[in-house]
Order: C-alpha cells, then structure tokens, then sequence
C-alpha cells in the first residue's frame, strides 16, 4: 500500500462521482462523507461533467516546474534531469494556493447512463491525470476488464453491497497515489536514498500521527516537512544530518559570541533547521531561534539524521496567506 510518507507533499483532493441516479449519488456521499472523505462533487449529467473537468487545472501541473537545472554544465536535453535539482521553495510554497482542495484526483462514473456510458466518458477524458474508476454491474464486467487492460481506467467496483466501502478504500489508496506517482518522477532525477527508507518512513508516521497531519510538503532534501493538522495548525518534521550539525559546529566555534549555541549543539541536544537559503546566511548570533530540541535520530546509508516535531511555528512561512 502506498502511504504519504513516499511522496514530495500532499493534500486533500477532491473525488468526482458521475450517476445519473440522484438517490444513488445521495447515498454515497453521505457514506463517503461520514468516512472521513468530504471533498466529493457529483453529477447527475455526463456532458456538465466533462465541462466541469475541461475547466481543472493541476496547481503542481508538470514535474519540470520542480526542479532547477544546475547552471555551467555543458549537456543535451536528454541528460538535463540528470543534472537537476528540486525547487523545494515551488514544493512547500503550495499551500499558498487556497484553491488546491479543489484538484481533481479520482474520478468515477457509472457504466450504465442513457447520454454516454461510462466508458465513451473516459475515453474522451484520457488526458486527465486523475485515477479513474468505473462502476459496473455483473452484466457489464467483461466490457469493464477490457477497458482496464486497454488503460481508459485504473480500477473497476462492482455496484453491490458494501459498494460505498469498497470505493472509499480505493479512493485512500488512489490519492496517495496521485502524489505518490508525481514524486517517482522527482525521486528519478534527486534521491539521496530518504524517501524510500523505512527509518525515515516510519518517522514521518509517527510525526502524521502524533500531530494528526492531514497535509504535508517537503521542505528540503533531508526530508524536512511543513505540516497542517486537522484544525489547519502549522507542525514541522525538521530533520537534520549529522554532517550538517559538524559544520555549524565548525561555524560556531569561529564566531566568539557562539559558545553556548555550539555547546548544544555539540550535545546533541538541538539541531539547527533553516528554511530559506537566506536564513542559511545568517551570522552564528541569531541562529537560536532556529533551533529545536533534538526527539531522536535515525541512519541512512551510513549517514546519520537528527528529527524534531515542532508545532506553532511559522519558520518562514507567512501563515496570513494560508
């Protein structure tokens, strides 16, 4: 199963359902919404449907709008990404965007409706990024498998039983995958072996848990994260590695003002998070209130990370535009 962990940054999605059934739709939204899922639009009409998607525009769109091409390096266009870096600042600045709820992530439509079936739907959608799923009666399950194996859908549920169930674990899943599929992406061209960690996996889980995040955004190439909960408070993952640590230590003993900073630091006791490449320039005198008490750490490859969870911090981030 795929979680939020493995990807670059998250948020709630919206689900579109397409039915030409009122109750049928009615029923399902009240199900999905007593589920926890409350960003649901339906249709009743196929046509206002496809007008409504044509008008939807991905925020995050494509994954070159996230990365920075390193300057000097002589290369064709086929090794650029090679030579790229993310644009973390294009990352945990999305939250700016009060209209990002409104993505479309998953999309699902009935087979069966008089104007269009499910089907001649999504194949006149089969740019659209967002997962696609249809529902189908016993009848109809041949026609079902073949447009899965021709790619026009992801998933396919049968109308039954327990249907509202089935679909709102599929809609968890498809949603992580949404973001999950967009950071493969980035992970090609920028992997310092984090993200796929289970030591860091399981520490952004805790963190999720622990501060009840229901969004998050990858704030550096530690894994760093600015997070909201569920009362829309800003929380951070602030990770730092041990080789960074050593080198404000060694920053911190040439500034004479510093002996307390680089006494902490030394202990191990607080790590030093800086959000903007700005802050990082920072003389050693006002580096304190960047500093955070260390919760525990963890090793990847040999190189060993400080984490802290902080809340009701702003670090940077100007929460009045939020």
């Amino acid at each position: 199963m795929i979680d939020q962990e493995s990807s670059y940054f998250y948020y709630p999605t919206t689900t579109v359902i397409i039915d030409d059934r009122k109750e049928f739709l009615d029923s399902l939204i009240l199900s999905l919404n007593l589920q926890g899922d409350k960003l649901v639009r339906t249709f009743l009409d196929p046509m206002q449907a496809l007008t409504y998607l044509e008008n939807q525009n991905s925020i995050y769109k494509n994954y070159q709008n996230y990365l920075e091409v390193i300057n000097g390096i002589e290369t064709d266009s086929d090794d650029r990404d090679k030579i790229s870096k993310i644009r973390f600042n294009s990352i945990y600045t999305l939250p700016y965007d009060k209209k990002r709820y409104n993505e479309v992530s998953v999309i699902v439509v009935d087979y069966f409706m008089p104007q269009m079936n499910g089907i001649d739907f999504f194949k006149k959608i089969k740019g659209v990024p967002a997962k696609k799923i249809l529902l189908t009666g016993n009848a109809d399950y041949e026609l079902a498998v073949r447009a899965f194996n021709d790619g026009l859908i992801d998933n396919f549920i049968i109308k039954e039983e327990g249907v509202a169930e089935k679909l709102f674990e599929t809609l968890n899943s498809f949603k992580n995958s949404y973001f999950h599929e967009f950071s493969e992406k980035l992970l090609h061209v920028f992997d310092k072996g984090i993200m796929k960690a289970i030591q860091y996996t399981s520490i952004a889980s805790v963190w999720r848990s622990k501060c009840k995040i229901l969004e998050h955004y990858q704030c550096d190439g530690n894994g760093s994260c600015l997070g909201f909960d569920n009362t829309g408070a800003i929380c951070w993952l602030l990770i730092c590695s041990d080789k960074d640590l050593h080198n404000y230590i060694n920053s911190a003993e040439n500034a004479d003002e510093s002996s307390s900073i680089s006494d902490e630091l030394k202990l191990e006791t607080k790590l030093l998070f800086f959000l903007t490449e700005k802050e990082k320039l920072l003389p050693v005198s006002k580096w304190e209130k960047h500093m955070f008490p260390i919760e525990g750490d963890f090793t990847i490859n040999n190189e060993k990370y400080f984490y802290s969870f902080v809340q009701n911090e702003k670090l940077g981030i100007k929460p009045e535009l939020l």
